[in-house]
């Protein structure tokens, strides 16, 4: 009694709950079950709910904010880091095909709070994309909810403990008695996926332009073998499957501009270039496919001695439309 009188003042303030919220996301960052470790030193939820519990059934005004039912049904949604706002997303606006698969796996077991696929599978461990609104979207829903519940929009939890895979929706209605508190849980899953919004559609072009070098790698070497090389490939790029597969594969016969391997990597072939060199690139190249072409132009210039890098806004490959600017570049740099 003589500990537990100041931890329940302290289990139902905003700030100790908030650093609880933050403390299960960051665990999760590193593959550690947050709550599992958490849960473990702050448990003075189970004695406000249990308490709050008695209240309700006593008529009595509801003293608490922060109970069990709260933590679990207007923070969090599909799991830690209120990832249902994030499959949902992954299903509807992402062109990935490893996400939308993987969101389709994930959103039926996502209503019932469980995102272990997520967490494992997009992967969110040791994701920086992703690790900002995995940690930010949870502490704004806690947050919004506990001055909702201050000023009255929302009611409070019984205290009645319903299974945390309660899905959302019932979850409010059946921890308050009130359909604003279902309404409410909709609201911050939008909110929610307003807030992945910017950052899985990065994560969205990372991969469709990973999937699109390995479909380009597995279709060129289709070709090769079956002795269609000058056969152009299926890609905005104007490239034959042979030119492709001998000439931009890394480890290839002729691939000796080894920049995948890192701006710091040596080329013995360009160290030997004594000359002069004017490198003129687009920024819509096609040929700098996974990689940023600052990468490109780094190792270019850490490899060759002299070496002028140009760079034409809205050239492709080709240099499609753009030939004067490329003639303007040439004369320039005679």
């Amino acid at each position: 009694a003589i500990l537990q009188t100041p931890l329940e003042g302290l289990g139902d303030t905003l700030g100790a709950n908030a650093l609880y919220s933050f403390m299960c996301t960051f665990f999760w960052f590193f593959g550690i079950n947050g709550p599992a470790v958490c849960n473990s030193v702050f448990f003075i939820g189970n004695v406000l709910t249990a308490k709050q519990l008695i209240a309700f059934e006593a008529g009595k005004a509801l003293p608490y904010i922060f109970t069990n039912p709260f933590s679990n049904f207007f923070c969090n949604f599909g799991g830690g880091g209120s990832t249902l706002s994030l499959v949902i997303l992954m299903v509807t606006v992402c062109k990935s095909e490893r996400i939308k698969q993987l969101g389709k796996l994930s959103i039926v077991p996502g209503f019932f709070g469980i995102n272990e696929p997520i967490i494992f599978g997009l992967p969110v461990v040791l994701n920086p994309v992703i690790a900002i609104p995995f940690i930010l979207v949870p502490m704004m829903n806690l947050i919004l909810s506990y001055f909702a519940t201050l000023w009255g929009i929302i009611p409070r939890t019984t205290g009645v403990n319903l299974p945390w895979t309660t899905p959302i929706g019932f979850s409010g209605w059946l921890s308050t008695g009130s359909w604003r508190a279902s309404v409410w849980q909709i609201f911050l899953l939008v909110l929610g996926m307003m807030i992945y919004y910017p950052f899985i559609k990065t994560l969205d072009k990372k991969y469709l332009s990973e999937e699109e070098y390995d479909n380009l790698k597995t279709e060129s070497a289709k070709l090769v073998k079956e002795g269609k090389p000058r056969q152009m490939l299926n890609f905005s790029l104007k490239i034959s499957a042979g030119t492709y597969y001998y000439d931009f594969l890394p480890n290839t016969e002729t691939d000796f501009i080894r920049y995948r391997e890192g701006v710091n990597s040596k080329s013995k072939e360009l160290n030997n270039i004594k000359l002069p060199v004017l490198v003129v690139f687009g920024d819509m190249d096609e040929c700098v496919l996974t990689q940023d072409i600052e990468i490109v132009k780094e190792y270019l210039k850490n490899n060759i001695k002299e070496c002028n890098i140009q760079i034409i806004k809205g050239a492709d490959y080709s240099f499609s439309d753009k030939y004067e600017e490329l003639g303007e570049v040439i004369n320039n740099n005679i």
